[in-house]
């Protein structure tokens, strides 16, 4: 953590995705302003810099526009700390089926085996959008298995998943989002899903091509 004091509040921000929340990587790229095709470059470079300094607040914990003020020795300085975060080839690279919490392994199951309850679950939480939409969702998809291989039915209480969920380093939980968002059968199934997950693909190579 690169730790920082300024105008009497201290500040740490996370320097690898060891030291990010998957709670802190959601808020960050939550409903950022989009680049569309028909902009300008200047206006393209415009908004791709003001979502970076959107994304800095929001880790920080701070309204978006609170970077902006920044010095501008303090905004580079803490800005090149979390340059990471655009690194989108880490999805691909760890790209992994399954999750331990409380030392018990968690996947999501084949369409198949999801009961009529989980996947209208999962689908409700789609229709009602938050900067924890996705925590929310892989808590309600998120199941065990017993010592026979089968799945452990859902239940129905995800909350208390949830908690945890949202607290998982994003070195562990990125590369189980991207398996199935992006790859997963199950998640392709929810159209919304795969089409959020793109959008945050879109603002990493922006930014990171800019």
């Amino acid at each position: 953590m690169l730790k920082i004091e300024y105008d009497g509040k201290k500040y740490e921000i996370p320097q690898s995705f060891d030291e990010l929340t998957l709670e802190q990587y959601c808020k960050a790229f939550y409903k950022l302003p989009k680049v569309e095709e028909d902009m300008s470059e200047l206006e393209k470079f415009k908004i791709v810099k003001e979502n970076e300094s959107r994304i800095l607040s929001r880790i920080m914990g701070e309204q978006d526009d609170f970077c902006m003020n920044l010095p501008l020795g303090i905004y580079a300085r803490l800005n090149e700390a979390i340059q990471f975060i655009y690194d989108s080839n880490y999805f691909i690279k760890n790209a992994k089926a399954g999750i331990v919490i409380d030392k018990k392994r968690y996947s999501i199951p084949p369409m198949s085996e999801m009961s009529m309850r989980q996947y209208i679950d999962a689908d409700v939480v789609m229709q009602n959008e938050s900067d924890m939409q996705y925590i929310e969702l892989l808590s309600v998809l998120l199941l065990t298995q017993d010592n026979n291989g089968k799945w452990i039915p859902y239940n129905g209480d995800y909350q208390e998943l949830m908690g945890k969920v949202r607290q998982l380093k994003c070195s562990d939980a990125l590369g189980l989002v991207y398996h199935f968002f992006k790859k997963g059968e199950a998640l392709k199934k929810i159209s919304k899903a795969s089409m959020k997950m793109e959008e945050v693909n879109q603002q990493l190579q922006h930014i990171q091509n800019s």
